[in-house]
């Protein structure tokens, strides 16, 4: 495998070439840069290394100064380095060794092969990988890599269920280095809009992962990039997601107005569309209710995304939390839920709750289990029932598959759980759960 060092020392030389052949013909960098239609410090930056550029540059310059193809040559030099590179990157993302692989194979666990995806399952490569060897192909098949580019999209967000954030950060990221590497090599112009969709999903996923795993700075990088890329590209649709996402992470910093500015400014993209029903139960209704005096609004918001699910026909089931897609009847329902709690209204609450349970405990969202438990037993809290046996008894199972998987809405969500508790701290179920919660929150600390 090629070094990192290897491919700066070749861009370097690259560079070097390009300077003395320039010099020779008698050019200064700014007549050079006039000619091949780059500016005169993108001639000084490629001199030094300092950027990258794409073919057509090597080829306009390899013809300009009479280089007899050598320039070309030795960015394809260079190029090959830096695919061996990234297909690295790819590796170290599938995170398996043969080792690892064949202990799964003796096992003969079926279900435990197809949940690893991004490992060398019977032998497949990742996606990343798959897409990475396509780009090293000379000249690339730019239609071939967005397509596998695309799949490798839509096989995060359904295994993110399954694997969680930590299990899927580095295959995204890969993912969206692919994605620039073809942008950066001047894809053909028919395929320009399908890959800023692309990348602007990629960064809209990378902003939600980055929520659920307490790293709100990142979230909200990746959103203003992914927005900016779904604006480019003229996605509405996509544009409403990011805000949505946004909305979900200044929730989760307790920072209410913001959230709702997002979600408000989402359904302005979104208009009628399906992208309205999660912008208003999970961004404005929820912000509301935790406002403070603005339950009719918030209660409001949720009819509204009832309205919005049954006009699109939203699925029956619980859709996946991090589905660009719509949103399924059993998520609408627990944000209901979770706006019903915060509102202080219990028995709306157990009422929503006889609704979907069987519905959650059949879905593979091991999150949903546990956030609507967690609501279940926060009103179990509540008058008229204030059973507390029973509600931590229903808050920690709801966190046993949590445990080895912790995100922010859970953590949060238990937390809220433990200070509503703190009435009943003489019971010992509640300081019982107070210590798991404790050690939930030191097992997101050392990154499990």
């Amino acid at each position: 495998m090629a070094d990192p060092q290897d491919a700066r020392d070749a861009r370097q030389a690259l560079g070097r070439s390009l300077s003395a052949l320039r010099q020779a013909s008698g050019h200064t960098q700014t007549t050079l840069a006039g000619i091949v239609h780059y500016g005169r410090s993108t001639i000084a930056n490629v001199e030094t290394g300092r950027q990258n550029v794409p073919r057509t540059f090597w080829l306009n310059c390899d013809d300009e100064l009479r280089a007899g193809g050598a320039l070309v040559e030795e960015y394809d030099q260079l190029q090959d380095l830096l695919n061996a590179a990234q297909r690295r990157a790819a590796l170290g993302a599938a995170n398996v060794t043969v080792s690892a692989m064949d202990s799964v194979v003796s096992s003969g666990s079926a279900s435990q092969l197809l949940g690893h995806g991004t490992k060398h399952a019977l032998g497949l490569e990742s996606i990343t990988e798959i897409a990475a060897r396509l780009l090293s192909v000379k000249p690339y098949p730019a239609e071939a890599v967005l397509a596998v580019l695309e799949l490798g999209i839509a096989d995060v967000v359904g295994r993110y269920e399954r694997e969680g954030p930590t299990g899927l950060v580095h295959e995204l990221v890969v993912l969206r280095r692919l994605l620039d590497d073809l942008y950066r090599d001047e894809p053909p112009a028919r395929l320009r809009h399908r890959l800023l969709r692309a990348a602007g999903q990629a960064c809209g996923l990378l902003a939600y992962v980055a929520v659920n795993l307490g790293r709100p700075a990142n979230a909200d990088a990746y959103a203003v990039e992914g927005f900016a890329l779904a604006h480019i590209a003229s996605d509405t649709d996509l544009m409403a997601w990011v805000r949505g996402t946004q909305s979900f992470n200044a929730y989760y910093q307790g920072r209410f107005d913001l959230a709702l500015a997002f979600a408000r400014d989402g359904l302005a993209h979104a208009l009628d569309g399906p992208q309205a029903i999660r912008l208003k139960v999970n961004g404005e209704a929820r912000a509301l209710a935790s406002i403070g005096g603005r339950a009719r609004e918030a209660l409001a918001a949720v009819d509204a995304a009832y309205s919005y699910g049954e006009r699109h026909e939203a699925p029956v089931g619980i859709s996946p939390c991090i589905s660009l897609g719509i949103y399924g009847w059993g998520r609408i329902v627990a944000n209901a839920i979770t706006v019903n709690q915060v509102l202080g209204r219990p028995q709306q609450v157990i009422t929503l709750i006889g609704k979907i349970g069987e519905t959650v405990q059949a879905s593979d969202s091991d999150w949903s289990r546990s956030l609507v438990g967690l609501d279940h037993a926060t009103a179990l809290l509540q008058k008229p029932f204030c059973d507390v046996e029973q509600a931590m008894a229903v808050a920690t199972l709801a966190t046993v598959s949590a445990t080895d998987n912790p995100i922010t809405s859970v953590i949060q969500r238990a937390h809220a759980l433990v200070a509503a508790a703190a009435p009943w701290s003489q019971y010992s179920a509640v300081a019982e759960f107070r210590e798991r919660m404790q050690g939930l929150t030191h097992s997101r600390a050392a990154g499990r």
